[in-house]
């Protein structure tokens, strides 16, 4: 089974879409700081139930959103047309991007980027995102640090992130130390009616050292311009922070197909 199929439902009515509500707060600010543009063109990768991608479009961005997962994107299209915007969102493999100097921004949000379990994934994921960009464009997404996979998220052990008259869901993570490989084995009921369904979904996320991230940014053409261990402060990272921020701009473009 893919993941975020039935899963998409818990993760649309949990505590999950807050994480993208706080980055939309901040991102103003942000934009402003950096010399980003306040306006324009927003792609957002792997965008998920489509928080993020709505937030940007009352702010004023003409946004598209893009994931692999359908019934993700059929909750942002409701979501969208509820809050009354044109958002666009579409199918696809975030390794597989195909747009061309069309953005100014792009997103990737939640540690979505430590989906990719293998080098070679990142790397095709920047060269997709490089040659969306305009020239110039900027680039900002998270990622789950080794220290947080590890130490963070193996403290969520059998943990109930979510708890509610008709939604519960349970996470019992596992981390293996050879790989630096996370694995999040959640378990989701869903009330119908008298009854509750059952989900299960398994979820990988691989844990990168800051510096190799910062070479495959730069070898598919990002300038990083800064590496921060808090959004919200523009505080560098630390030893153990579990989560780390990049902000990297466009400097030479990779060539379209």
């Amino acid at each position: 089974m893919s993941l975020y199929q039935k899963f998409a439902q818990i993760y649309a009515k949990g505590q999950y879409p807050d994480f993208s509500l706080h980055f939309s707060s901040l991102l103003p600010n942000i934009c402003q700081k950096y010399g980003i543009p306040e306006k324009g063109k927003l792609l957002d990768v792997a965008c998920g139930e489509g928080t993020f991608a709505i937030q940007a479009a009352l702010q004023g961005w003409s946004v598209v959103g893009m994931d692999q997962s359908e019934e993700m994107l059929n909750l942002a299209r409701q979501q969208s047309a509820q809050a009354g915007v044109s958002t666009k969102f579409e199918k696809i493999d975030m390794r597989e991007l195909d747009r061309c100097d069309e953005f100014d921004l792009s997103t990737c949000l939640f540690d979505a980027v430590n989906y990719m379990l293998e080098e070679i994934d990142l790397k095709l994921t920047f060269s997709g995102v490089n040659r969306a960009l305009k020239p110039n464009g900027w680039f900002i997404f998270d990622m789950n640090t080794i220290y947080g996979l590890s130490n963070r998220w193996s403290a969520q052990s059998n943990s109930v992130p979510i708890d509610t008259e008709d939604l519960i869901a349970f996470h019992r993570p596992i981390f293996d130390f050879e790989k630096q490989l996370a694995t999040m084995h959640i378990t989701g009921f869903i009330r119908q009616n008298k009854y509750w369904e059952r989900i299960d979904e398994i979820h990988q996320e691989k844990g990168y050292p800051i510096g190799s991230i910062k070479y495959l940014l730069e070898e598919t053409g990002f300038e990083v311009v800064d590496i921060l261990g808090s959004i919200e402060s523009g505080t560098p990272p630390k030893v153990d922070s579990g989560r780390v921020w990049f902000i990297a701009r466009k400097s030479h473009p990779t060539e379209c197909h």
